[in-house]
Protein backbone atom coordinates (compact mmCIF):
# COMPACT_ATOMS: atom_id res chain seq x y z
CA UNK A 1 0.00 0.00 0.00
CA UNK A 2 1.33 3.44 -0.93
CA UNK A 3 1.49 6.19 1.70
CA UNK A 4 -1.25 8.81 1.47
CA UNK A 5 1.21 11.64 1.93
CA UNK A 6 4.57 11.35 0.20
CA UNK A 7 7.43 13.13 1.89
CA UNK A 8 9.48 15.07 -0.63
CA UNK A 9 11.98 17.80 -0.01
CA UNK A 10 9.02 20.17 0.31
CA UNK A 11 7.68 18.04 3.23
CA UNK A 12 4.02 17.94 2.25
CA UNK A 13 1.97 17.98 5.46
CA UNK A 14 -1.56 18.56 4.15
CA UNK A 15 -3.47 17.25 1.16
CA UNK A 16 -7.10 17.30 0.12
CA UNK A 17 -7.93 14.30 -2.06
CA UNK A 18 -10.95 14.03 -4.37
CA UNK A 19 -11.79 10.46 -5.38
CA UNK A 20 -14.21 9.76 -8.23
CA UNK A 21 -15.93 6.49 -9.20
CA UNK A 22 -17.36 7.38 -12.63
CA UNK A 23 -20.67 6.19 -14.04
CA UNK A 24 -23.26 7.94 -16.20
CA UNK A 25 -26.14 7.02 -13.89
CA UNK A 26 -24.38 7.09 -10.52
CA UNK A 27 -20.98 8.76 -10.15
CA UNK A 28 -19.61 8.32 -6.66
CA UNK A 29 -17.25 10.80 -5.03
CA UNK A 30 -15.42 11.34 -1.79
CA UNK A 31 -13.25 14.16 -0.46
CA UNK A 32 -10.79 13.59 2.38
CA UNK A 33 -8.23 15.77 4.10
CA UNK A 34 -4.90 14.26 5.12
CA UNK A 35 -2.95 16.20 7.74
CA UNK A 36 0.12 14.50 9.15
CA UNK A 37 -1.33 11.14 10.27
CA UNK A 38 -4.97 12.24 10.51
CA UNK A 39 -7.69 11.59 7.93
CA UNK A 40 -10.92 13.62 7.83
CA UNK A 41 -13.90 12.98 5.57
CA UNK A 42 -15.06 16.30 4.10
CA UNK A 43 -17.74 15.15 1.65
CA UNK A 44 -19.09 12.01 -0.01
CA UNK A 45 -22.01 11.08 -2.14
CA UNK A 46 -23.40 9.90 -5.43
CA UNK A 47 -24.33 12.07 -8.40
CA UNK A 48 -27.43 10.31 -9.71
CA UNK A 49 -29.29 10.79 -12.96
CA UNK A 50 -32.71 9.38 -13.87
CA UNK A 51 -32.89 6.63 -16.50
CA UNK A 52 -34.90 8.84 -18.85
CA UNK A 53 -32.14 11.50 -19.03
CA UNK A 54 -29.88 11.49 -22.07
CA UNK A 55 -26.14 10.99 -21.66
CA UNK A 56 -25.35 14.63 -22.43
CA UNK A 57 -27.68 15.85 -19.69
CA UNK A 58 -26.13 13.40 -17.20
CA UNK A 59 -22.60 14.46 -18.16
CA UNK A 60 -23.55 18.12 -17.70
CA UNK A 61 -24.90 17.41 -14.20
CA UNK A 62 -21.81 15.35 -13.27
CA UNK A 63 -19.51 18.07 -14.60
CA UNK A 64 -21.27 20.85 -12.70
CA UNK A 65 -21.35 18.90 -9.44
CA UNK A 66 -17.64 18.04 -9.68
CA UNK A 67 -16.80 21.67 -10.47
CA UNK A 68 -18.73 22.75 -7.38
CA UNK A 69 -16.82 20.20 -5.25
CA UNK A 70 -13.46 21.39 -6.61
CA UNK A 71 -14.40 25.01 -5.98
CA UNK A 72 -15.55 24.28 -2.43
CA UNK A 73 -12.78 21.92 -1.27
CA UNK A 74 -9.86 22.91 -3.55
CA UNK A 75 -8.32 19.43 -3.74
CA UNK A 76 -4.57 19.06 -4.22
CA UNK A 77 -4.96 15.55 -5.67
CA UNK A 78 -7.67 13.86 -7.74
CA UNK A 79 -7.96 10.12 -8.32
CA UNK A 80 -10.37 8.52 -10.76
CA UNK A 81 -11.25 4.83 -10.77
CA UNK A 82 -10.66 3.23 -14.15
CA UNK A 83 -13.78 2.58 -16.21
CA UNK A 84 -14.86 -1.00 -16.80
CA UNK A 85 -17.65 -1.93 -19.16
CA UNK A 86 -18.99 -5.42 -19.70
CA UNK A 87 -21.99 -6.47 -21.69
CA UNK A 88 -23.29 -10.01 -21.25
Amino acid sequence: MLPLVTRHSSLVTRQVILGIDPSVRGTGYGVIRVEKNNLSALAQGTITCPKDWGRSRCLAKISQTLRDLVREHQPTVCVVEGLFFAQI
